[in-house]
């Protein structure tokens, strides 16, 4: 965020609640959901407009299409999440290319939110570059992670942060070949908790 000050602890990444322990039990929960489509499982998380960018239906369009050359190089199924951001027009545009398609799941708000079971089942993840909070929760799984960079949208703080998550190796750009590969993730919860705990002199 590029603030400085005495009152300020940095961290790498967005503070989230993705354990190892979580992600084992949202995977025995929602295996039974996912049964149906064929495996593998390619997560897609879809973000959208931010106050600094707006995702028209042309950057859908360009979107969708990257989507389509995805799942023509897998023999699995992508577990597509959207966020209110996406806005409704634009999911309807997914929903109309994608709905009939038997190797697509796309969880549209109705029931329980798959998302933690989607980052536990996935073989690898597809996160939009417009936020901060998706790519590390995407990033928190190890898994690899390949950033979808919407059309248009440079130089803010999330594509910045996609940019860096690159660079170090975390995530990848993908270009049309799936690619196995390691990162370390480092949990800044426990460090965050007690340096705070030292700060308020709590034991």
């Amino acid at each position: 965020d590029r603030i400085e000050g005495g009152n300020v602890i940095k961290t790498q990444f967005a503070l989230h609640n993705i354990t190892q322990e979580k992600l084992v039990a949202a995977q025995a929960k929602f295996q039974p959901i996912f049964a149906s489509y064929p495996q593998p499982y390619v997560a897609v998380l879809l973000g959208g407009s931010t106050n600094k960018y707006t995702l028209s239906l042309a950057s859908m369009q360009k979107l969708i299409a990257r989507l389509r050359s995805i799942q023509a190089a897998t023999s699995g199924t992508l577990l597509i999440t959207v966020s209110r951001r996406t806005g409704d027009d634009n999911a309807r545009m997914l929903k109309d290319v994608f709905g009939d398609n038997q190797r697509v799941h796309i969880y549209d708000g109705i029931g329980e939110n798959p998302y933690m079971g989607m980052l536990a089942l996935a073989e690898c993840i597809f996160v939009t570059n417009d936020s901060v909070n998706m790519m590390s929760e995407a990033a928190a799984t190890g898994r690899p992670l390949y950033i979808l960079p919407l059309h248009g949208h440079r130089g803010t703080k999330p594509a910045r942060f996609a940019d860096g998550l690159i660079a170090s190796g975390v995530a990848r750009n993908w270009i049309g070949t799936w690619e196995q590969w390691n990162y370390t993730m480092g949990d800044e919860m426990p460090r965050l908790a007690a340096e705070i705990r030292r700060r308020l002199q709590l034991r």
